[in-house]
């Protein structure tokens, strides 16, 4: 099986009781989030911040809703060996999270919409994510290899 195919089907099988309910509650989808096996996590999450990133950048990962598993999706590229990734996203949030807000209260304040910096388009944050934004395009740290290695490590089954 390719990469690609592996982590679509992962990710199909994490989104597949995902709905606008869920997505639309803080509370439900970080539960939803949270009951989702490690692969399939790591699978989702990942797939959403690299779409969200490689689309329109880290000031769109944040400003969208999505931004607010930035703590786990760290934690699931250090699982996978993204070890550039990964030290690119920890800089990313030393400019986001600017309140040196705990991980639940910065989660939620992305959630909510509530880090004014972001929501109004700070000149200062936008500027320094346009650079990172920059380094994660150029760089040459494969998500899709790492990540298909990791769920196809230790005899994985789809159902896990």
């Amino acid at each position: 099986m390719a990469n690609r195919e592996i982590i679509d089907n992962y990710y199909n099988k994490a989104v597949e009781n995902l709905n606008e309910n869920i997505i639309s509650n803080y509370k439900h989808w970080n539960k939803y989030v949270e009951n989702l096996s490690e692969k399939q996590k790591a699978t989702y999450l990942i797939s959403i911040f690299h779409d969200q990133v490689f689309n329109g950048g880290f000031h769109q990962y944040f400003l969208n809703p999505y931004g607010c598993f930035s703590y786990q999706t760290l934690s699931c590229l250090k699982k996978i060996k993204a070890k550039t990734t990964a030290n690119l996203l920890l800089e990313v949030l030393s400019v986001v999270n600017y309140l040196n807000l705990d991980v639940q209260d910065f989660s939620r304040n992305i959630f909510n919409r509530e880090l004014n910096r972001i929501t109004n388009f700070d000149d200062l944050i936008c500027d320094s994510l346009d650079g990172l934004d920059d380094k994660y395009y150029n760089s040459k740290e494969d998500l899709v290899k790492l990540l298909a290695n990791y769920l196809t490590s230790d005899g994985a089954s789809m159902s896990e």
